[in-house]
């Protein structure tokens, strides 16, 4: 038997050279990346401008670097391993220390989240004067109807 050996292309394709044929390759990385840089940000961002001045401007890109390329980082980990951050966290005792960071980032992020829903809250008492804590519960109660339907199909258009 003769064996024949197939090569194969690279996959590595021309990269575009117009806008329209730049907009067919942005694809699910743009809109994770629009997911990272979501309504928290755009809130968050300015509030922290309006406190903070010019002194706060470095937190942004420090705050986007971290977001988007340390949950890529996780995510290809977990790909790859075929296990969860939890789960690979025990495996070495650095990864133990990244996971107690992370869990202190997700009580800071639920405070951070809590003010978000105050912000919106009091948005909507803006254009419809009624109670903040009126507002409060029915962004609530929207978004665990949202979460426990698993309906995005809304938020995603």
């Amino acid at each position: 038997m003769k064996s024949e050996k197939t090569e194969q292309e690279p996959r590595i394709s021309e990269p575009p050279l117009k806008p329209k044929a730049f907009l067919k390759y942005l694809g699910p990385a743009f809109i994770f990346t629009a997911a990272q840089i979501g309504g928290g940000e755009l809130i968050t961002v300015p509030l922290l401008g309006a406190y903070l001045g010019m002194q706060g401007l470095f937190l942004a890109p420090i705050i986007a670097f971290i977001k988007i390329f340390g949950q890529f980082y996780l995510v290809q980990y977990g790909v790859i391993r075929g296990k969860t951050f939890l789960q690979a966290s025990w495996d070495r005792k650095w990864l133990r220390w990244m996971f107690f960071l992370l869990m202190g980032g997700c009580i800071l992020h639920s405070m951070l989240l809590a003010g978000l829903l105050g912000q919106t809250a009091g948005t909507i008492n803006f254009m419809f004067p009624v109670f903040v804590e009126f507002w409060i519960l029915i962004v609530m109660a929207i978004g665990f109807l949202i979460v426990f339907t698993r309906s995005y199909k809304l938020l995603e258009k």
